[in-house]
């Protein structure tokens, strides 16, 4: 029973640090104001500038899921918030292709310094170089209208 409890606070503990770290990186995050939550025990929080938490409630509606085991849980998450972000961009000319908004998000990986060029291949890479998976427009795009929430 209190193996249980421990277990659940530990996972309640590792969701409230993905939310948390997912909205910006910790230099950052460390200049937002504070609140302090006192109840069974002291909690610190960061409160997010309002533009912040704006956004996440229009990305929120994105469908992905929440619980980000992998790499590629991760930055599938990333491609449907940005597309979605494109989207909203692009509402003046509604006839821009899911392909060009895929094309973008190719090339946000390259200005990102998030994907490099290896023997003719495009491939994503993580935060210290290690390269990871091949990136393509189509498989962008085929995930994309595999989420459903673009086309």
């Amino acid at each position: 029973m209190k193996l249980d409890k421990e277990i659940n606070a530990l996972k309640a503990q590792r969701e409230a640090y993905w939310s948390e770290a997912l909205l910006e990186e910790p230099r950052v995050r460390s200049k937002w104001p504070i609140e302090i939550v006192r109840g069974s025990e002291v909690q610190v929080k960061a409160i997010a500038p309002q533009t912040l938490i704006e956004w996440e409630k229009i990305l929120h509606k994105v469908r992905y899921s929440d619980k980000l085991k992998k790499r590629i849980d991760m930055d599938a998450r990333f491609q449907k918030r940005t597309a979605t972000i494109f989207k909203l961009h692009f509402q003046f000319n509604p006839e821009v292709p899911l392909i060009t908004i895929s094309r973008l998000i190719v090339l946000v990986y390259i200005c990102a310094d998030l994907a490099k060029e290896v023997n003719h291949h495009l491939m994503m890479v993580d935060e210290i170089g290690r390269v990871g998976r091949e990136l393509t427009v189509g498989a962008v795009d085929q995930k994309l209208r595999n989420a459903g929430t673009l086309s």
